[in-house]
């Protein structure tokens, strides 16, 4: 599946959350701890695999990730301020 449909399909895997264990924090994005899930390819829409979701994940690091949302968010801004 090329990789601009997948993002088209999919929520943004980017967010940084945090996961709390009994022993320590972990700072982790939604993706990383559902790849950890155990089944977690059982919970995929059909035609979608790990494979392309962790190809997408790597396609950028997360502060190249951060800039792409951040410029999206202006121009969707500047769009909506147009048309008020």
């Amino acid at each position: 599946m090329p990789l601009s449909r997948l993002r088209s399909q999919l929520p943004q895997t980017r967010q940084p959350c945090t996961w709390s264990d009994a022993y320590y924090r972990t700072w982790a994005t939604p993706f990383e701890i559902f790849s950890r899930m155990p089944q977690c390819e059982s919970f995929l829409r059909p035609g979608v695999k790990m494979e392309d979701l962790e190809r997408l994940a790597k396609a950028q690091s997360d502060t190249e990730a951060a800039i792409e949302m951040q410029q999206a968010k202006r121009r969707l801004n500047s769009v909506t301020k147009r048309s008020a």
